[in-house]
């Protein structure tokens, strides 16, 4: 498992395309030999910063390649302003 946790103060250093990017680059590494384990990514965030756009399709391009099953989980605060929906 590899986490990356960006502070909101932060969010302009980081992004969540910078998670995937470093996840994907984990496990690259460490599924190298192990061709029959089944590659997952589970992304959470709050929804809330940026992400950032550059390299996006390379990123997607490599983890298409890699054969990731990618999921995002998105945690909102609670409770939720009325209308947010």
């Amino acid at each position: 498992m590899v986490s990356l946790c960006v502070n909101n103060d932060d969010y302009s250093v980081f992004s969540a395309l910078d998670a995937v990017i470093v996840a994907l680059n984990a496990q690259n590494n460490f599924l190298a030999s192990k061709n029959s384990w089944t590659r997952k990514l589970i992304l959470v965030t709050d929804g809330e910063n940026p992400i950032a756009t550059t390299d996006y399709k390379s990123t997607i391009e490599a983890m298409n390649q890699s054969q990731v099953i990618t999921s995002i989980v998105c945690v909102f605060p609670f409770p939720l302003p009325l209308g947010h929906f």
